[in-house]
């Protein structure tokens, strides 16, 4: 929300207004692998918050993808989708749930969403909730952690650098500032990234510990919290997708998006990785706590 803000601060009167949606995402397989790269100089418990934070984040990228950016809506396929979704959990309840017959029923929620106007990316949402996490009589495995096995290897070395290759273009030429919005739009875009996402992270997270909704892990520092918000500011890949649909008339303004997106990226990681490979941010107790 507080990336979303910052933005709007900027923009709110400006051509790029409809981008607030752009510095709210964090690219969970860039972000999680700069935070891999320290090694054991960041405890696990905080690799484990920054993957599940990127996950999080992503789900809430595409719900407001699925609400925010969409033209129109086709109700009868919306609630054809609706009737889909709870067919899929009466069939999980029953325990009758095979791979055949979710996969049959996710290609029609696909179809279901697509046709209602709403962004079928968020069907990838819908189907992750509700792919069974239990073992059945006809296999040993879940049908979640066989999706997993099976879908992994061509997701990550297929699918998301085609997607990267295929939308990350930047051109930069001597008039991609000079339309009126466009400096508002990509600097907005920075300040939710490199400022947004480090000050609504660490915020939320004192507030959790200030009214003992939680605690901070033994062996985490604030300085390695702070890190790891920067982290989340590497918002590259759901980001442009965001940015695409926002400004799908306007190539002028996702130009000027997309440059704004690799700066705020870079400042993100560099900051990130400056703060948590600082040896005053390492803890001189470690462990493990809830």
């Amino acid at each position: 929300i507080v990336p979303a803000l910052l933005y709007l601060g900027i923009n709110a009167n400006s051509a790029g207004a409809h981008g607030w949606g752009i510095p709210m995402a964090t690219d969970i397989a860039i972000a999680v692998g700069l935070l891999m790269l320290l090694g054991k100089r960041v405890p696990s418990k905080l690799k484990i918050f920054l993957l599940t934070l990127a996950i999080i984040d992503d789900i809430g990228a595409i719900i407001v993808i699925a609400v925010f950016y969409n033209q129109s809506i086709n109700l009868l396929a919306l609630l054809a989708a609706v009737l889909l979704i709870m067919l899929m959990a009466l069939i999980n309840r029953s325990k009758f749930m095979t791979l055949s017959i979710f996969t049959i029923l996710g290609i029609c929620l696909w179809i279901a969403f697509y046709e209602s106007g709403i962004n079928a990316s968020i069907t990838g949402v819908v189907l992750g909730l509700l792919a069974p996490l239990t073992a059945t009589k006809s296999h040993k495995h879940p049908i979640a952690t066989r999706l997993e096995r099976s879908l992994l290897p061509a997701a990550t070395f297929i699918i998301v650098p085609l997607f990267v290759f295929a939308n990350a273009g930047i051109t930069v030429t001597s008039t991609v500032f000079q339309a009126a919005g466009t400096v508002q739009t990509a600097f907005g875009i920075v300040r939710g990234l490199v400022v947004g996402k480090v000050l609504g992270i660490t915020l939320a997270a004192w507030l959790v510990i200030k009214f003992r909704l939680g605690r901070l892990s033994t062996g985490t520092t604030w300085s390695q919290f702070i890190g790891v918000g920067f982290l989340a500011g590497v918002g590259f890949t759901i980001s442009i997708f965001i940015t695409e649909l926002a400004f799908s008339t306007d190539k002028t303004l996702i130009g000027a998006a997309k440059i704004g997106i690799f700066i705020g990226s870079v400042l993100s990681a560099a900051l990130g990785l400056y703060v948590l490979g600082r040896k005053n941010s390492q803890p001189k107790i470690t462990g493990v706590a809830k």
